[in-house]
């Protein structure tokens, strides 16, 4: 992958060297941009791609190696957040991305969760880190 194809993703966590995409309501993750994100991530580890490092270095990221993508997921009015999300979290495990993926979401509250399995979440807080 060249520095020119990378993919925007909706907002880069420099301190935490991942990628974030925000999704609404109940959108379901898209395979193929998974798969991008999961290329970007491995093109970043290889040291030769020297044009993609320097420009994820110029974006913040230590290194300019990436070590993980986030998905954060939005609720709308009367929405189900659960679904969209179990369906993310099959897509991400058949992809054997678990380690390198990581689900959010916000609830009704506004307050943010991680959700590491159907049934298995930890509260994050008001915010994500950098």
């Amino acid at each position: 992958m060249k520095a020119s194809q990378l993919r925007e993703p909706d907002r880069i966590r420099p301190r935490e060297r991942r990628t974030l995409d925000i999704k609404v309501g109940s959108r379901n993750l898209d395979s193929e941009q998974l798969d991008d994100y999961l290329n970007l991530i491995e093109q970043s580890q290889d040291l030769n791609n020297t044009a993609l490092r320097d420009k994820l270095r110029r974006l913040g990221v230590r290194d300019g190696e990436l070590k993980g993508h986030d998905y954060l997921f939005l609720p709308t009015q009367g929405g189900n957040i659960q679904d969209p999300l179990r369906r993310a979290y099959n897509l991400i495990r058949d992809r054997r991305a678990i380690n390198q993926v990581r689900l959010y979401y916000v609830d009704d509250s506004g307050i943010i969760w991680r959700y590491h399995q159907p049934g298995q979440v930890t509260r994050v807080g008001s915010s994500l880190s950098e």
